[in-house]
């Protein structure tokens, strides 16, 4: 594929999904170019736009213009590109944008639990990247980006609650960063194959929470990601734990902390998956984690 084979196909995709074209453009462009922080503002602009559609904060007329001036954006993005604004083509050598890729969900009858902080429960999770279990105070540490830590077992098809207790840091260090803040997050339907993964994420920006997609497009988490919902205000206190009960059922998910209910989003239809913890950039301390299928 050329970089006119890739250009016109590019605006042949628009017309099925702006996000994919979005997030399969942000692998492509070099992140020295010119055009990746245009790229950058129009996919912010791109996740405004849907919120506000999602929520019917827009009218018809408001919805179609917006969208028109949206693509019209993208279209001159990709007019402009050069090869030196790319990196080598020969991975995107397809006829379509990388396909999101779904495991194999067991099937079962029985309800299942599951606490993290059990010694033999812990030896089954999943862990990507570096954490620590301190047994003797049952604290589970993590830090930094591309950090996960997982459940042995998937979860949704059943309704299910999660009880957990945390503690972040770093958040006041990254308060002045825009793109770089910290984002730590309580991960929901986690689904993987090889290097491609997909998950739902409780987004925890420091001022609000909400429900954010993750590699819904097959791409990378630090560029293929969007906000499901506008959130609802919710700060972050350095060294303060806070105590969440997540509740999801067949229909939304509730989110409560200390008891009280802070944010309530409509479920996606893709959901069942692992579930788990992220640091992304804050360190976290977590004291207590069980799900409970419902």
């Amino acid at each position: 594929m050329d970089l006119s084979e890739y250009k016109t196909y590019l605006k042949k995709q628009l017309v099925v999904d702006k996000s994919a074209v979005l997030a399969n453009l942000l692998e492509a462009i070099k992140q020295n170019s010119n055009f990746y922080d245009e790229l950058i503002i129009i996919q912010s602009s791109l996740n405004m736009f849907k919120r506000k559609e999602m929520t019917g904060q827009l009218t018809n007329e408001e919805e179609k213009t917006t969208e028109n001036k949206l693509t019209a954006g993208i279209i001159s993005l990709i007019n402009s590109l050069d090869q030196k604004d790319l990196i080598e083509l020969e991975w995107l050598n397809k006829e379509k944008i990388r396909p999101r890729e779904i495991v194999d969900i067991p099937n079962r009858d029985s309800l299942i639990e599951e606490k993290f902080q059990e010694k033999n429960q812990w030896e089954k999770l999943e862990k990507i990247g570096r954490w620590h279990f301190n047994v003797e105070h049952g604290k589970i540490f993590g830090q930094g980006v591309y950090q996960f830590l997982l459940s042995s077992n998937y979860y949704g098809d059943k309704n299910f609650t999660i009880f957990t207790k945390i503690r972040f840091n770093n958040y006041e260090k990254f308060s002045s960063n825009f793109l770089d803040n910290a984002n730590a997050g309580i991960i929901l339907g986690w689904v993987a194959n090889n290097d491609i993964r997909r998950y739902y994420n409780i987004l925890l920006t420091g001022k609000e929470i909400l429900l954010e997609g993750v590699g819904l497009h097959g791409g990378d988490d630090y560029r293929d990601f969007v906000h499901l919902d506008v959130g609802t205000s919710f700060s972050i206190t350095d060294d303060q734990e806070f105590d969440f009960t997540i509740k999801i059922s067949k229909s939304k998910i509730d989110v409560f902390v200390d008891d009280e209910l802070k944010y309530s989003v409509k479920r996606p239809d893709e959901l069942t998956g692992k579930v788990g913890l992220r640091p992304w950039r804050s360190k976290i301390e977590c004291s207590y984690f069980e799900i409970v299928e419902d």
